[in-house]
């Protein structure tokens, strides 16, 4: 068992340092100066040290690679035990999209140029993957749908993240398709749109079934 876990957690390192040990490789072939943020576009429109890059996706793998593995053990909840499996699972899909991110902004910064419609249908197929695994997360303070209502009542919880579950699996998947086929200058402001509705139906649900019960 504990072989297992140590398997895992060195799968989820490998995955994590796989965009800096790339970095690293690329360091002396790059210019000291270089784009480190990209307009709707995708054309830079501000350029700044390599140590910038490097910091950037540090804190895009490595940091938020161990707030998620910690998080368990501050939990007043104390209920990851119930789905650790899934929270495993969860770990190592938000390395993957952190770890894939790492790369997108290491590759911009070296051709001076990203692909805003490649990035949202990234983000769009890990919002699908993720809704995949809604509705087996048990009740906590620190991942799923947290309003005041979910977090009061373990039914709301479990209906809340059943719906979201659906609605974010099935939108992450339309939203992927509908960022190919949007015009350029849609892209952005439809993708931003989409994700926003995305996170607040499931509240704005959550506080309904709440009034529901205390009619």
């Amino acid at each position: 068992m504990k072989t297992n876990k140590a398997i895992k957690e060195l799968l989820l390192g490998f995955i994590v340092m796989a965009p800096l040990v790339y970095y690293m490789f690329l360091w002396s072939s790059l210019p000291e100066i270089i784009p480190v943020h990209f307009d709707g576009n995708g054309n830079p429109d501000k350029y700044g040290s390599r140590n910038y890059i490097a910091i950037t996706v540090f804190f895009l793998t490595v940091v938020i690679y161990l707030i998620l593995k910690y998080i368990p053990k501050i939990d007043p909840k104390n209920n990851f035990a119930l789905f650790s499996k899934t929270y495993y699972k969860l770990r190592l899909i938000l390395s993957l999209f952190f770890s894939i991110l790492g790369f997108i902004i290491i590759c911009s910064a070296q051709q001076g140029r990203v692909s805003v419609s490649l990035l949202y249908i990234i983000i769009a197929f890990f919002i699908s993957i993720i809704g995949n695994y809604l509705g087996t997360i048990r009740p906590n303070y620190s991942v799923g749908i947290r309003s005041p209502w979910t977090l009061k009542n373990e039914s709301i919880w479990r209906k809340v993240h059943y719906f979201a579950g659906k609605l974010w699996f099935f939108s992450g998947i339309f939203l992927g398709l509908l960022m190919i086929f949007l015009p350029a200058h849609l892209r952005t402001p439809v993708f931003f749109a989409i994700v926003l509705l995305l996170a607040g139906i499931p509240y704005l649900y959550s506080y309904s079934i709440y009034l529901k019960i205390n009619k």
